[in-house]
């Protein structure tokens, strides 16, 4: 039996992990954990903290609708998992989750990861934030040292892309064995009311945002994405922040309004998308260094955006 963590994946369909399970076929224990950490001194009313308790909400209600189970608790994340695991009795043999790259998440799954060992069950962290495989990357540009410079990243980036594509997954979680097991929690893990209360559904649906924006907006994207005052944005960052709306289907849509001859906004589009990809690798690479080391190596044209959009992914 497998134990799946959601994290900034809070959707039920296009996951990686979803594909790593379906292709096990064994029975699966899915939670989505509050952590006590991310959500202490008021952050559960600040603008990240009621992004992610709406979607948490919204995640739930398809697996609802899906008929699936989803666990919900509340704590440190690897005593979660240590309750879970002693819960279970040695029925689980790996944990799956999507790998994270902020300073704190690699501390909470070294922790996790100690949980994992001390039980003799494996710990798997998939890809799911980039487009591309970081080993098939590295041999088919022959460079095993990350990119420091984006033109040239961007450049060998569309050529690989081109030759190996990595289109969305149709696997939803309806398609998973998941398991329907009760966990009876602790009154320590169990979600603190206020942190479901107000936290109803996002009534926009990212995919609808997305469709709209393709149709309506993205042929002038290219020439006014910079004028943060004038231009209305896509409005789907705080969906990407969450995982609720997948970067591959982003991606894929973008390519697809391009071919069909909406080219300088949607290569623009698709561009910002490689722009992110580009700063994810740099810091799979380099997980520990500054983030003003890592601002100085991404030299491109509108460089204090690009160093904010940094510092941004660096707090997600």
């Amino acid at each position: 039996m497998k134990l799946f963590i959601h994290r900034k994946d809070l959707r039920t369909d296009d996951l990686a992990a979803f594909d790593y399970l379906r292709e096990n076929q064994e029975e699966s224990v899915h939670v989505l954990i509050y952590d006590a950490f991310l959500l202490r001194q008021g952050r559960e009313k600040e603008h990240s903290g009621v992004n992610f308790r709406q979607h948490a909400a919204e995640l739930g209600r398809r697996y609802l609708e899906a008929k699936r189970k989803l666990h919900v608790a509340y704590g440190n994340p690897a005593e979660v998992v240590e309750f879970i695991l002693n819960e279970f009795k040695g029925e689980i043999n790996e944990i799956v989750v999507h790998r994270d790259m902020t300073p704190y998440a690699i501390e909470r799954d070294r922790a996790i990861r100690k949980v994992s060992e001390a039980h003799e069950v494996s710990f798997t962290q998939l890809t799911d934030h980039l487009l591309m495989d970081l080993n098939g990357f590295a041999n088919f540009t022959g460079k095993s040292e990350p990119y420091k410079v984006f033109a040239a990243f961007h450049r060998r980036w569309v050529e690989f892309m081109n030759e190996h594509p990595n289109p969305p997954s149709a696997t939803t979680v309806a398609e998973l064995k998941v398991s329907d097991r009760q966990i009876e929690w602790p009154d320590a893990m169990q979600v603190p009311p206020e942190l479901l209360e107000g936290s109803g559904s996002n009534d926009e649906d990212p995919h609808l945002l997305l469709d709209q924006f393709l149709s309506d907006r993205i042929a002038e994207y290219g020439d006014h994405r910079d004028e943060y005052e004038a231009y209305e944005p896509s409005h789907l960052s705080s969906y990407v922040a969450v995982g609720a709306v997948s970067i591959r289907k982003m991606y894929d849509a973008a390519s697809r309004t391009a071919e069909a001859g909406n080219g300088s906004g949607s290569c623009a589009s698709a561009t910002s998308i490689c722009i992110v990809q580009f700063m994810r690798v740099t810091i799979l690479h380099m997980k520990r260094c500054t983030i003003s080391r890592l601002s100085i190596m991404i030299t491109l044209n509108g460089g204090a955006r690009r160093r904010q959009a940094f510092r941004l992914l660096m707090q997600r």
